[in-house]
């Protein structure tokens, strides 16, 4: 390896750029991601996973007497998968007009990103997008590249956003809120910002007083199904309707 005369290749030897890249994105996953043990394996698949293909392809193709066999292999798997899909792809529409109708009649909702389409048809505040939940991750960046001013910190900022959200469910200012199976609501980072807990530590401790927080302040009045063979993921969600306590102090 020539780390000194700038006038030469890096490598001695003849490298392939897809496999230098690929090994890179391992070793990264290895010692940066990694260590963060909450953060979604697609994650790790989405950074070295093109590079493997690309680099196994090109492999291949080297490989003329082999090209045939590989193929027809390639062939059958692709047609393995594509068998394996659902061949029924209706969906019953009596859920979905569920919740549109109890949209219709609700200004201030805080909604699952299932939902996300129709709060935007109705022209109403978005208190939570498909990647809220990831704004906290940005916590994690090294410190120069982090704003030093202390009202635009990446904790500052989403503790302004747990208590707008904690302060309208206490004083039920939300008329609707529908939450899926997956929706977590936002918790404090502060003693995870101070370094006290974890960031996974500090969450799950949050999430039993929030959870407190809505039965005392909202009554779930259903539970209803939503199929999503027609959109993105496919699949079934569950999605419950909470509405506000009439007259509780």
């Amino acid at each position: 390896m020539n780390v000194f005369d700038l006038d030469k290749p890096l490598f001695s030897f003849k490298t392939n750029y897809i496999w230098v890249c690929c090994a890179c994105s391992v070793i990264i996953i290895f010692f940066v991601l990694g260590k963060e043990s909450w953060k979604s394996p697609d994650i790790f698949l989405s950074v070295y996973l093109p590079f493997l293909l690309i680099g196994i392809f090109a492999l291949i193709s080297d490989m003329p007497k082999w090209c045939w066999p590989f193929r027809i292999l390639i062939l059958i798997a692709l047609y393995n998968s594509y068998v394996m899909l659902p061949a029924d792809f209706s969906v019953k529409e009596e859920s979905w007009q569920r919740v549109r109708i109890e949209m219709a009649s609700a200004n201030e909702i805080y909604a699952s990103s299932l939902v996300l389409q129709y709060v935007l048809e109705k022209d109403a505040p978005i208190y939570l997008s498909p990647s809220t939940r990831y704004y906290v991750v940005a916590n994690d960046k090294p410190s120069f590249l982090i704003d030093m001013q202390q009202k635009d910190t990446v904790p500052e900022i989403w503790e302004r956003y747990v208590n707008l959200i904690h302060g309208k469910i206490q004083k039920r200012e939300f008329d609707l809120l529908l939450i899926d199976n997956w929706m977590p609501f936002p918790t404090s980072i502060q003693d995870s910002a101070k370094k006290t807990e974890t960031l996974l530590e500090s969450m799950q401790r949050v999430k039993v007083d929030t959870e407190r927080l809505l039965k005392a302040n909202y009554m779930m009045t259903a539970e209803i199904t939503l199929p999503l063979v027609k959109r993105p993921g496919g699949g079934n969600y569950q999605l419950q309707i909470w509405k506000p306590i009439e007259g509780k102090n």
